[in-house]
């Protein structure tokens, strides 16, 4: 069973005690990776309807501190020595995708290939329009960031041509660790044709969704998907998938907490067994 964390940069999160703390006891408590997810812009009063909870109202507060999540996890890279460490995510058409493939390749190579980067196509309007990016094709930019993303990862002298994003004969470095770059996965909470992500499956996942409470996360169910799940298993060679809800709370405790799903690798064999020292970060018995 390996587990990942959603536990940085938000709130109490923000707060570099916590940070070195919360990385250096999942280190040592046998999470696979640690997440931190990203808002630029929050505003106090939003006309854009939160996909995750009930009400349509994300639980963070306005007024909460939100880190940038690569600087964030570059701290937590600082604290730790072998967990992974993974955006959750980060909101790629709100970035220059040259920018975000030198900054996520520097960050890889710090943390001695420990990225993995997780892209979401976002939803807040009032968000896309205080960094003047257009909210329509947001998808469609999203996936031509990437590709173009994996050429400067992947050729030294990369040139990309698209609707978005365009450059010719340039060099980005450093390159990933990793000889086939920086892992990438999708979050969010609609249907959608992977392009290569998860060649032949079209993905809703859940894995970074935040809600006050399980139910309110609008995490779909991978059952849900059960045509696309073979091409998954296909895809990265797995073929359990566990689901667990978990909720955690960074201390001190915020007046809101975030829901995540996380998936296992392989099934659990043996007698159920905690981690030392899970319980002080994880809620529940």
């Amino acid at each position: 069973m390996r587990l990942g964390l959603h536990a940085l940069g938000i709130g109490a999160g923000a707060d570099r005690a916590v940070i070195d703390a919360v990385a250096s006891t999942a280190d040592e408590c046998g999470f696979a990776t640690l997440w931190a997810g990203e808002h630029v812009v929050m505003v106090d009063r939003s006309g854009s309807r939160y996909p995750y909870s009930d009400d349509g109202v994300i639980a963070v507060p306005a007024q909460a501190d939100w880190l940038d999540p690569t600087i964030a996890l570059s701290f937590a890279a600082a604290a730790s020595s072998r967990i992974g460490l993974a955006t959750g995510v980060l909101l790629l058409p709100e970035h220059n995708p040259v920018v975000m493939a030198k900054q996520a390749a520097s960050l890889d190579r710090l943390s001695g290939g420990r990225l993995t980067l997780g892209v979401g196509i976002g939803w807040s309007r009032e968000e896309f329009a205080a960094l003047s990016v257009p909210f329509a094709r947001r998808g469609a930019r999203t996936a031509e960031y990437v590709a173009a993303m994996r050429a400067l990862w992947r050729d030294d002298v990369a040139s990309f041509a698209g609707d978005f994003v365009r450059f010719d004969s340039i060099r980005v470095n450093p390159k990933p660790v990793r000889d086939r770059g920086i892992p990438i996965v999708v979050g969010g909470n609609s249907d959608r044709r992977c392009g290569g992500w998860r060649p032949g499956a079209t993905v809703g996942t859940g894995s970074t969704s935040t809600g006050r409470r399980p139910r309110a996360t609008g995490s779909p169910s991978w059952s849900s998907y059960a045509p696309s799940r073979g091409a998954i298993a296909g895809s990265c060679g797995c073929r359990w998938r566990c689901a667990i809800p978990v909720s955690a709370i960074s201390p001190p405790s915020p007046s809101w907490a975030s829901t995540n799903w996380f998936w296992s690798s392989r099934p659990r064999t043996g007698p159920r067994r905690r981690p030392n020292g899970s319980r002080r970060w994880l809620g529940g018995g």
